[in-house]
C-alpha cells in the first residue's frame, strides 16, 4: 500500500487504519443514536473509550437499556449489509461487572 514504508510497525498501522476507522464511525453513531434515548430511561452515557460505550444506568430501566444498547449497536451501518456483534457487561462498578448480552 504504501511502497516507501520500511518501517514495518508504521505499515502495520496504515493497513489497521481503514477498520479502526470504520468501526469508531459506529460506535460513535450509535453513541449519537443513544443519547437521547437514553435520557428517557433515566441513563445517560458516560463517554467512549476505543471501540466501547460506558453508560451509567437506571437499576429501575436496567432491562430497558440493556435492550437499547444491543439493538442500537447492532444495528448494520454500511450499506445496510451486516451489523456488528456486542459484548454488554453490567455491574455496580467496573470490578464487579459480569457478561449480560
Amino acid at each position: 500500500r504504501f511502497p516507501l514504508i520500511v518501517d514495518h510497525r508504521s505499515d502495520r498501522q496504515a493497513g489497521n487504519f481503514p477498520i479502526q476507522s470504520a468501526e469508531s464511525d459506529c460506535t460513535l453513531t450509535s453513541a449519537i443514536e443513544l443519547h437521547p434515548e437514553l435520557l428517557k430511561l433515566d441513563s445517560h452515557i458516560l463517554f467512549l473509550v476505543h471501540d466501547s460505550i460506558v453508560i451509567e444506568r437506571s437499576l429501575k430501566y436496567a432491562d430497558e437499556v440493556i435492550a437499547l444498547v444491543r439493538d442500537k449497536m447492532q444495528k448494520p451501518r454500511a450499506l445496510e449489509l451486516v451489523g456488528i456483534p456486542v459484548e454488554i457487561k453490567a455491574g455496580p462498578n467496573w470490578y464487579d461487572t459480569h457478561k449480560v448480552v
